[in-house]
């Protein structure tokens, strides 16, 4: 799926480099550096994937994939991960 570059196959040329993948994560609102590894393994899963995501789909737009992936990936910062314990209790108006 490589070339000898490390450079992905241009069969697909909506498939972005390494680099190009990494510095568009770095500039998503929920990216942090401790997320370098978990972004390496989502991209190296959709490269053996033949640029699909898990549900088997084709990956048309990747950074739109990519912001909506991120948020979800954990680095151990509960800060920024979503959480069920962050979501407030809603109660009716009363009427």
């Amino acid at each position: 799926v490589f070339q000898e570059n490390g450079v992905p196959d241009s069969a697909n040329s909506d498939i972005p480099s390494w680099e190009e993948f990494i510095e568009y994560a770095e500039t998503l609102e929920n990216y942090a550096q401790t997320l370098d590894i978990n972004i390496r393994i989502k991209y190296d899963g959709w490269i053996q994937n033949n640029w699909k995501n898990a549900l088997g789909r084709p990956i048309t737009n990747w950074k739109a994939t990519m912001k909506s992936a991120i948020p979800y990936m954990r680095d151990g910062n509960t800060e920024k991960s979503i959480s069920v314990d962050n979501i407030p209790d809603i109660t009716r108006p009363e009427v």
